[in-house]
């Protein structure tokens, strides 16, 4: 998975606490209204995770397991395109305006 985040070069790599991740490493996008983050846990399990732009988090999908390589792939490309995610970014939005 850190490799194929790492190859589609969208998201940014990261080590540091921005998102209050503890000790994993993650990938990020910033899109309109805030941020899809992947937090590396192993090679092959991730979170998954929305941030609005203040970098709160808004939903977070513990302990995904990633064994197809063709599936990976997809999942990353979708979360990376705009129209893919447009409903995700809508609750972002609403979100902020509380």
């Amino acid at each position: 998975m850190h490799k194929l985040l790492h190859d589609s070069k969208v998201y940014t790599y990261e080590e540091k606490d921005s998102f209050k991740n503890g000790n994993w490493p993650c990938y990020y996008v910033e899109k309109k209204y805030g941020f899809i983050v992947f937090f590396l846990i192993s090679e092959e399990n991730i979170d998954y995770a929305v941030f609005n732009a203040k970098k709160e988090l808004i939903t977070l999908v513990e302990n995904i397991n990633f064994y197809n390589e063709e599936f990976c792939k997809k999942f990353i490309d979708e979360n990376s395109r705009d129209e893919q995610i447009s409903h995700v970014q809508y609750l972002i939005h609403k979100n902020n305006k509380k």
